[in-house]
């Protein structure tokens, strides 16, 4: 664009500006888009470091019938967890019982509001139980 403005004025003729105008215009969209791109993926990393700040860094365990805090990478399977209101909770937990239990998956579901789950067994087999929601 800035070219044919030049190209134009070196003429020595009466030129309108539009080319100029218009190149201006192109370059400022081009810069707005590019700055919208990079704001865009810093958001996505400090929403991947918000998701890593959600994770319980520690738990308690029972172990051998005792009583443990580890931290959550060091969880195996067949190891027991106490749960209390309000606790964070790893994912791959397994619930042997329970009785009144909500859970806010907020920040996995996108649901507003905690719901009331019941875990279904499928045939009898653990591995394919599945959670009914009740409430909204």
């Amino acid at each position: 664009m800035y070219y044919l403005f030049a190209t134009k004025t070196s003429d020595n003729e009466k030129v309108d500006p539009e080319f100029l105008v218009a190149g201006i215009i192109l370059l400022c969209t081009f810069f707005l888009a590019g700055l919208m791109v990079q704001m865009q993926g810093d958001d996505d990393e400090d929403m991947l470091i918000a998701f890593d700040e959600l994770m319980p860094m520690y738990c308690t365990v029972i172990r051998d019938g005792e009583k443990e805090v580890i931290l959550t990478q060091d969880l195996v399977a067949g190891d027991t967890l106490p749960i209390k209101y309000g606790q964070r909770l790893p994912a791959d937990i397994r619930f042997f019982s329970t009785t009144g239990l909500e859970l806010n998956n907020v920040a996995l579901t996108g649901h507003s509001k905690p719901m009331h789950i019941t875990p279904l067994a499928s045939e009898g087999r653990q591995r394919y139980s599945r959670i009914e929601y009740i409430k909204d």
